[in-house]
């Protein structure tokens, strides 16, 4: 099994859960790992732009001495975008519900993206 299938097996945990229509890993380059997608709207081709909203607030927290990103929320009024880090290099990128439960979807990432790191390392 390659590694984009592997990571893609991982998503689909995730992607169980009914309030998440999307998930990518990608490397911050924008360069896309695996994906998955219930709606036809998001697709793999987002990736750069993901990478680079990711970057620039981690930048923008560097300069403003705030430390680490553990993750980052963007609430819009239809859908929720939340980026996690995995590790230095590579992100987990969500697209959920706007009810959804962020705390729940925390913790479920991070038990995945450590299964993630695995896959890689």
């Amino acid at each position: 099994m390659e590694l984009t299938e592997k990571l893609e097996e991982v998503l689909n945990d995730l992607n169980n859960n009914p309030n998440i229509f999307a998930s990518l890993v990608i490397r911050k380059d924008g360069l896309f790992l695996a994906f998955l997608s219930k709606v036809d709207y998001i697709n793999k081709n987002i990736a750069v732009s993901l990478a680079t909203i990711y970057n620039t607030f981690e930048q923008t927290s560097e300069e403003l001495k705030t430390g680490q990103l553990s993750y980052l929320l963007i609430k819009a009024e239809n859908k929720n975008i939340f980026f996690i880090e995995i590790s230095k290099d590579i992100i987990l990128v969500l697209f959920l519900n706007t009810a959804s439960n962020i705390n729940e979807i925390y913790s479920e990432s991070n038990i995945i993206s450590k299964k993630i790191l695995e896959i890689l390392s």
